[in-house]
């Protein structure tokens, strides 16, 4: 009891402030990448989550003193959460925990689990050509796609738009229960070259803007047509990828309702699309890049 009650102030517990979709289900979000703000956009989302019913924990990439450090790709304590688990949201970047950490996270995907997957998810892990590591057929590089490829339909290809120059505007394709209510979506973060399996259902196909801000013109370039950027890979029932997610990224209405119809429809419950997907208090989240994240913030803050 002790060590649990020191180990707590190493991740966020956001308890339910609602009812609705979420009701008894519990949530863990990962934030652990170095450019797209997760450590800001995953304890927003937990508290939209929560306003309907879900009990969410938010996992942070920390160093080893125990700071909130999204530089840090070695350690992110509290994964042995996701025992309990009945979804995982997970934004991160070439990750290599010890192995005695990713088999928390290997036992949860083993066992066909829901999961959202967000962004550079897609290579969510790396591991040098000399790892000793269990786990390092995960690593995106590997000749199937690693992780990426088998369990969210790709890995790390390319960027399509124009890296920090062109955002996305995504289009909802066909009739799902995770697009209920959802219009076309703005965000700043360009689209991914991304090329899911055929056998998967493509939620979202998104054409690049000229520009970052809401409201841009499309770029007339046909060679770069619009590319998927969400999808639910056919090889696991309950998954859902896309290449969308920085914090800034959930400043789009359509965007936050995406992803709280996928967190109902991964734990089985439906949204009817007019669930309040409103910020939650003061948010500001800043503008992502690599070495711009706020140093010094304990996880009690974010």
């Amino acid at each position: 009891m002790i060590l649990l009650a020191a180990l707590s102030m190493f991740w966020l517990e956001i308890e339910p402030t609602g009812h609705g979709v979420g009701d008894d289900k519990r949530v863990v979000l990962i934030a652990a990448d170095p450019e797209y703000r997760s450590e800001q956009a995953m304890p927003q989302l937990a508290r939209i989550f929560a306003r309907h019913g879900f009990q969410c924990t938010v996992l942070f990439a920390q160093d080893p003193a125990g700071t909130v450090n999204p530089t840090h790709t070695g350690l992110v304590p509290g994964l042995s959460k996701l025992e309990n688990a009945d979804l995982c949201v997970l934004m991160a970047r070439f990750q290599h925990w010890a192995d005695r950490d990713m088999r928390h996270f290997a036992k949860y995907v083993a066992a066909g689990k829901p999961l959202i997957a967000l962004r550079t998810s897609t290579h969510a892990f790396a591991y040098p050509a000399d790892s000793q590591s269990e786990f390092k057929s995960w690593s995106w590089d590997q000749p199937d796609g690693g992780f990426g490829r088998r369990v969210l339909g790709e890995t790390w290809v390319a960027h399509w738009g124009r890296h920090g120059a062109e955002g996305t505007r995504a289009t909802p394709v066909g009739d799902h229960p995770v697009l209920r209510g959802v219009g076309p979506i703005e965000v700043s973060t360009d689209a991914y070259e991304a090329h899911p399996p055929a056998s998967a259902q493509v939620l979202l196909r998104g054409a690049n803007m000229a520009g970052l801000a809401a409201g841009s013109p499309l770029v007339n370039d046909p060679k770069r047509g619009p590319m998927p950027v969400a999808w639910i890979p056919a090889v696991r029932a309950r998954v859902l990828t896309t290449t969308m997610g920085s914090s800034r990224d959930l400043l789009d209405a359509n965007f936050r309702r995406l992803l709280l119809n996928a967190a109902a429809w991964a734990v089985g419950r439906t949204a009817n699309g007019k669930e309040d997907v409103g910020l939650v208090g003061d948010y500001r989240p800043s503008e992502w890049c690599f070495g711009k994240h706020r140093v010094g913030v304990p996880v009690a803050d974010h």
